[in-house]
């Protein structure tokens, strides 16, 4: 197993960002597993799976999220797999609110909020009392989305 330690370092200022291999310990190393796959780690390399600022795990078929050793993505999927599967984590379970936490490959749809299992209409039902939140000017212009 090979390790590479980076810092995670500010650029120009422009907002712009580098990674700078250090000798230095950094807040997540990355290790180059035995069947090739990138991990990147806490702890020097030998802790759970942790970057912040992209895939924790990248691999041929997949790439994964991890944040503290459990699966987590904010912006999108957890977990996609190079045959179209996608899923949804957040803090470890299996989350999302704004439609299906399971996207499979031939397009089939599963919902979970919490780590728990629903019907789409719960999912829609929390998309309503969201959006009941706003004014009726407030939300002029915004499409309904539908899944």
């Amino acid at each position: 197993m090979k390790k590479f330690c980076y810092n995670h370092r500010m650029g120009s200022g422009r907002g712009q960002t580098r990674r700078v291999q250090s000798r230095t310990p950094s807040i997540a190393t990355l290790v180059i597993g035995e069947k090739g796959q990138d991990e990147w780690r806490l702890d020097e390399g030998t802790g759970p799976l942790h970057y912040e600022y992209g895939p924790a795990v990248e691999f041929d078929d997949f790439k994964a999220w991890y944040i503290n050793g459990q699966r987590h993505r904010e912006d999108g999927p957890a977990i996609e797999y190079a045959d179209g599967k996608r899923t949804w984590w957040v803090h470890g379970q299996r989350h999302r609110e704004d439609g299906p936490a399971i996207i499979q490959a031939n397009g089939a749809e599963e919902y979970w909020l919490h780590g728990k299992k629903v019907d789409k209409e719960e999912v829609e039902k929390l998309i309503g009392e969201r959006f009941s939140k706003f004014s009726q000017r407030e939300i002029e212009g915004i499409e309904k989305v539908s899944f």
